[in-house]
């Protein structure tokens, strides 16, 4: 079943950033497509992705956020807290910065297909 970044992520206990640094640009384009308002893997994709990981030497458990052990007091809670809030505003960041980008690539090629419609008539 198709799945998106975040669910693939969860799925595998790694982060977003790590699932998308897999998707180099000629496997994004294979695997990858907008759907509504999310960029969706292909099952194709989610298989290749999580062979990737069962196939890696790392253990999945190095991956999982360290806000998983128990802080010993409310300071030690409070920076965990924020350290998980600064990941996941910089994957956030990070996605956005991806979907900007791929903005104007489409805007680019939608020059491009308007130019070449222009010149063929």
């Amino acid at each position: 079943m198709s799945k998106t970044v975040r669910e693939l992520s969860e799925e595998l206990g790694v982060s977003k950033t790590t699932i998308n640094k897999l998707l180099k640009d000629e496997s994004r384009q294979q695997y990858v497509e907008k759907v509504g308002n999310k960029f969706v893997i292909s099952d194709e994709g989610v298989e290749s992705i999580t062979a990737h990981f069962a196939n890696s030497d790392s253990p999945k458990s190095k991956a999982k956020p360290k806000a998983q052990a128990k802080p010993t007091s409310k300071k030690e809670e409070l920076l965990t807290k924020e350290e998980a809030q600064d990941t996941e505003v910089k994957d956030e960041s990070e996605d956005l910065s991806k979907v900007t980008e791929l903005e104007a690539e489409l805007e680019q090629a939608k020059a491009e297909l308007e130019k070449n419609k222009r010149s063929s008539r």
